[in-house]
């Protein structure tokens, strides 16, 4: 064994810079020992993105570049079995092409990793944007711990991003100075209360730097989400659904690159429907049946089961003392019993009766006087459909009418009759076939005027 191989055995976990053209840094093993596994992965960092660049082509001054993503690193302790987590890291990268000297830092933040590691080496051209660049290691360090490392392992990775990126990043970099000052969180602000199955909205205020704060925000019930490493401040939005009711607090939490964090307290109820009732003490064949519902804490989507073999589906936002008035007509008469069904995450099942009363023949309006001759009119009130008449005009004549029942708005019914002599006669208008009531009024027919 000789004095390297002994020397990683040492030591927490061994690394080493993959130079595959399609991989970034921090290809690690850490199995104590020189020799690597039999499968080295073509990368370990799979998702990096440039995210700020102060690069001027062709001035011959130093070109800044910073990343932020993710890498698989190895965080098993010495002469362990690999144990590869996810980790996101920021990379702040620097080319200088009068030394042809290109160096990176790579900082890692994690619960079973934190450490900065740095590398530099002599490149014939720019490694962070130009593919096929070459690159001998000259050396390698860390903070916190001394990883064994050889400095065959540890050439840059080609072709991270491109110029046209670059250039469009470097745009728009307002303070050149303050490169690699962490853009920090400083507030998170979102609505006080939400509600189970709906999105409930924070925003996340960051200030300085660049304005780019990877960040990961933890919603308070076991779950967290990031930000995208192609978002800008100084706002974040982030959206999350509650699946249980409760009291929780939101953490903005910094990632690499990222600085600071700030908190954020909301109250997720549950939509709960608390009351189904029929304003009305009864209503007729061909009427709107009237339902009054009322609920609590926010949208609610909820099937209605009329009882007569109908249903449908609505969906409303409760709250505020609102009474939303769900509506049917019924076809025929009867006592019906209504449920209101309410789906997931809605709660409280509800259910009345309503009384479908039979149609009724209720009065009928004073009849004008005409002559031998005129039509006659007469309006017949009443209530529901269908309504059959048998109505005897008073002169000998009578006629059974069928025409659907009265109307819905006005609640009448118009007839019309001629008579052929003077005189008074009783009209009379009788429910038939389920239809109830009578109404009768005297109608005045005058003999015509003679010059």
């Amino acid at each position: 064994m000789n004095a390297l191989t002994k020397y990683c055995a040492s030591v927490q976990l061994c690394l080493f810079f993959a130079g595959n053209i399609h991989a970034t840094t921090l290809d690690t093993w850490g199995t104590g020992t020189e020799v690597p596994p039999p499968v080295i992965p073509a990368t370990h960092c799979p998702v990096l993105t440039l995210v700020s660049a102060e690069a001027i082509p062709g001035d011959n001054k130093l070109d800044k570049y910073r990343f932020v993503g993710t890498c698989n690193i190895n965080v098993a302790p010495q002469g362990k079995p690999p144990q590869v987590k996810k980790i996101d890291v920021a990379i702040n990268a620097e080319w200088f092409p009068q030394m042809k000297r290109a160096s990176e830092v790579v900082i890692i933040k994690d619960s079973d990793l934190s450490v900065q590691l740095t590398t530099w080496a002599t490149c014939n051209a720019d490694p962070f944007v130009t593919t096929g660049a070459s690159c001998s290691a000259q050396g390698i360090g860390a903070s916190k711990f001394s990883p064994a490392l050889r400095e065959s392992d540890v050439p840059f990775a080609k072709g991270r991003t491109t110029a046209s990126h670059v250039a469009s990043l470097s745009a728009k970099t307002s303070a050149p100075g303050k490169f690699y000052e962490n853009t920090k969180i400083t507030a998170v602000q979102g609505a006080t209360e939400g509600f189970v199955g709906s999105d409930a909205q924070f925003t996340v205020l960051v200030s300085g730097g660049n304005g780019v704060c990877p960040m990961e925000l933890d919603y308070g019930d076991g779950s967290s989400g990031k930000s995208k490493p192609s978002d800008h401040g100084p706002n974040f939005v982030m959206s999350h659904v509650y699946a249980k009711p409760g009291n929780y607090t939101v953490t903005a939490k910094p990632l690499p690159g990222c600085e600071g964090h700030a908190t954020w307290k909301v109250v997720i109820r549950t939509p709960t429907i608390t009351g189904l009732s029929v304003p009305a003490e009864k209503f007729h064949p061909g009427e709107q049946a009237k339902f009054s519902v009322t609920g609590t804490a926010g949208p609610c989507q909820y099937g209605l089961d009329y009882g007569d073999g109908k249903h449908a589906t609505w969906k409303e936002h409760f709250g505020s003392g609102k009474i939303v008035t769900a509506t049917h007509t019924y076809a025929a008469p009867g006592d019906y019993q209504v449920k209101l069904t309410p789906e997931a995450p809605c709660v409280g099942g509800r259910s009345t009766s309503v009384k479908i009363a039979a149609p009724v023949v209720r009065e009928m309006l004073p009849i004008q006087a005409v002559i031998v001759g005129e039509i006659a009119y007469v309006t017949v009130r009443g209530s529901g459909k269908p309504c059959q008449l048998r109505v005897s005009w008073g002169d000998g004549q009578t006629q059974e009418i069928n025409n659907g029942g009265f109307d819905p708005v006005k609640g009448t019914v118009s007839l019309t009759h001629t008579y052929k002599s003077a005189g008074k006669f009783l009209v009379e208008a009788v429910g038939i076939n389920g239809c109830l009531g009578l109404a009768a009024k005297y109608a005045q027919v005058n003999t015509p005027f003679k010059k």
